[in-house]
């Protein structure tokens, strides 16, 4: 994987999919790293990016584009052990202990 060059931007699932849309080239950049503005805007063109004209922007829809990555759109990307989610035996919250 390359460095990320001066001025791009980079994203992780985490903060992409709190987005209900990013930009093309971002998109493209998830999908295929390392990827070229115009190759971006190719590909979106082609149709292998779903994407959404707003006024004059070109703009990708997160869920669909995290259900080409085989994400479930509304999954919570957070990792998945989480404090607020189990006690301190692994346990979720919520649900009786078998001990």
């Amino acid at each position: 994987m390359r460095a990320a060059h001066e001025g791009e931007r980079v994203v992780t699932l985490e903060q992409l999919a709190r987005e209900p849309t990013t930009d093309v080239v971002t998109a493209a950049r998830v999908l295929m790293p390392g990827c070229s503005r115009s190759a971006a805007y190719a590909m979106a063109r082609r149709g292998e990016i779903p994407t959404l004209r707003l006024g004059r922007q070109l703009r990708v829809p997160v869920p669909q584009l995290l259900a080409l990555l085989g994400i479930e759109p509304n999954a919570k990307t957070a990792a998945p052990a989480r404090a607020t989610a189990f006690n301190n035996h692994g346990v979720r919250r919520g649900q009786p202990s078998t001990a």
